[in-house]
């Protein structure tokens, strides 16, 4: 995005009715737009977008305190939509945001379950979280590990998540499997009880690794 015209500091959230479609150049474009006007919001027929300033960001850069903008923009992360970006400079810092108005119920949970899931371990020790997705086949899994939108996989969604926010930054790695086909489809015995301590596997798994974790990655393996 250009901000050599804009001198504010804050928040441009782009807003669609269901999901984006708009591909980067149209959304770059829609950035600049407004970031170059003196309007704090325009509404279009396919998406809004408006901007909200943040004026304790305007005395962080002042200080010359760039990190403490980091930190507070990890913790505005972990609260948006997790499609989100950041530009800093000397005149001002802006984080570009955007969500849908159609509620991510399923990406949501599994948010707070790996938030709470980081939540667990003492984070003097480095820390590995394991998300197994029960009921979800390996076709469906392989699907989502070979799309990708602006250049990364779907399922970094969820690394980019985790990794973040500077209170988990003693995970060093997540990963993400389903169960194999021939688990799946494997014959169980009828039961009222509920099993525990049940370990599946022989499906696929996607590793995830944090660039930004205060602890080696490569003690974890």
């Amino acid at each position: 995005m250009k901000t050599s015209d804009f001198r504010g500091s804050g928040i441009v959230t782009l807003t669609v009715p269901t999901r984006v479609d708009m591909t980067e150049t149209q959304i770059t474009s829609a950035a600049n737009s407004l970031l170059s006007s003196v309007t704090t919001k325009i509404e279009c027929d396919d998406y809004a977008m408006a901007f909200k300033e943040s004026p304790d960001w305007v005395n962080l850069l002042q200080n010359d305190n760039r990190d403490a903008i980091l930190d507070d923009i990890a913790v505005r992360f972990s609260q948006h939509n997790s499609r989100s970006m950041i530009t800093i400079s000397k005149q001002g810092a802006v984080m570009f945001v955007v969500c849908s108005k159609r509620p991510a119920r399923p990406a949501t949970s599994i948010f707070d379950r790996l938030k709470k899931a980081s939540e667990q371990f003492s984070k003097k020790r480095p820390a590995v979280i394991w998300g197994h997705f029960l009921g979800f086949g390996e076709a469906e899994f392989k699907e989502l590990l070979e799309g990708e939108k602006l250049g990364q996989r779907t399922l970094d969604v969820f690394g980019n998540y985790l990794f973040k926010s500077s209170n988990r930054s003693h995970v060093c790695r997540l990963r993400l499997s389903v169960d194999g086909d021939s688990f799946r489809n494997s014959s169980r015995p009828q039961t009222s009880l509920i099993l525990p301590n049940v370990v599946s596997g022989g499906g696929p798994a996607y590793d995830l690794t944090s660039s930004v974790s205060r602890f080696d990655p490569t003690i974890t393996q």
